[in-house]
């Protein structure tokens, strides 16, 4: 005959036994939602897109005149500033010599401190002299054209020969870029070409093919590429780096995404986008790259549609077939976006 200890503790064991049971088919029947990511998105367009060619370069003045002073003395006359028009023949600056403006002065000074008629007419007697006989030299200007780095001012010493400006024609300033030779049978005379510089963020700058320079860089392999600015705004300064992209083609009605959207796998040298499907799962689709601007990518997929919504923010590192809670945006606006509705 069982204990009577033994019984309880085989009815206490059958009674844990049930709860854990019951306790296990709750969770079953109560699974935990799945985990919603937020996304911002945009949308898939079609437009027609500029294929272009991008190189590096810098700017070049073909027409400059470095203003420098001819004696040792000092500037008694400079009225113009950096980015100021000068005509041709117009006295940029007049330099006097020292010893000249040093009888000036001294001239004027009596001037200041004479009391009695005579001695001021004696003064002013010595200051017409004075500047009657001083020794002075004006710089003209050889041609019309834009002042430019600009280190000196009125009533300042110069050393014979020390920099004082230049004086640029902007009609020839161009950029000279750098286009790769793999790349350069693609270019012609003529064409297109939209400019960026760093030091000018904001600005936009459009060019002209002018001339392809026949020789190769032995080093990089590029050759030269001459670009004549057009348009309102010009740059007035030397060997200042930038990117050409050089105009060389156009392709209709291609699907058009904005930049963010595009991830590039490294390792397989891939790309793809994420997009959302009805039940706000979003599933990653392989893309080919047609070209690249600053703010939009032309891409081809048979996935994917005019409409359709891609992830541009929160799709870095998002695993496939993820539940997303999507915030719509708009697309950027940037020189590529502009260029598809033309």
């Amino acid at each position: 005959m069982m204990n009577s200890n033994y019984k309880i503790f085989i009815v206490a064991i059958f009674l844990l036994t049930a709860l854990v049971s019951g306790c296990s088919n709750d969770a079953k029947e109560t699974p935990e939602p799945p985990v919603v990511v937020q996304v911002k998105t945009g949308l898939v367009q079609t437009g027609n897109i500029d294929q272009t060619v991008t190189a590096t370069g810098q700017t070049s003045v073909q027409k400059l005149f470095q203003i420098t002073s001819p004696i040792a003395g000092v500037i008694v006359k400079l009225k113009y500033f950096n980015g100021d028009a000068i005509n041709k023949g117009d006295v940029i600056c007049l330099i006097r010599t020292k010893e000249s403006q040093a009888a000036i002065t001294g001239a004027e000074l009596l001037l200041q401190n004479a009391v009695t008629p005579q001695q001021k007419s004696e003064a002013e007697s010595a200051l017409n002299s004075a500047i009657k006989n001083s020794n002075e030299v004006k710089i003209t200007a050889p041609f019309t054209g834009i002042l430019t780095k600009k280190i000196k001012n009125e009533g300042e010493v110069v050393t014979e020969g020390e920099q004082i400006g230049a004086l640029i024609n902007d009609a020839s300033i161009i950029f000279v870029a750098n286009v790769p030779a793999s790349s350069i049978s693609k270019i012609r005379r003529g064409e297109t070409a939209y400019l960026k510089f760093a030091s000018r963020e904001g600005k936009e700058f459009y060019g002209t093919v002018k001339r392809i320079e026949p020789t190769v860089n032995a080093v990089d392999q590029t050759i030269p590429v001459q670009i004549e600015f057009n348009g309102m705004h010009k740059i007035f300064e030397d060997a200042l780096f930038g990117e050409a992209a050089i105009l060389i083609g156009r392709l209709s009605n291609q699907l058009i995404v904005p930049v963010k959207a595009v991830l590039h796998d490294d390792e397989n040298n891939t790309n793809s986008v994420f997009v959302i499907n009805s039940d706000s799962v979003a599933y990653s689709v392989n893309v080919d790259v047609i070209q690249r601007g600053d703010s939009t990518v032309a891409i081809s997929s048979p996935q994917l549609k005019k409409g359709m919504a891609v992830i541009v923010e929160g799709n870095y590192g998002l695993p496939d077939s993820t539940k997303v809670s999507a915030v719509p945006t708009y697309l950027p606006v940037g020189r590529q976006a502009r260029q598809v509705s033309r």
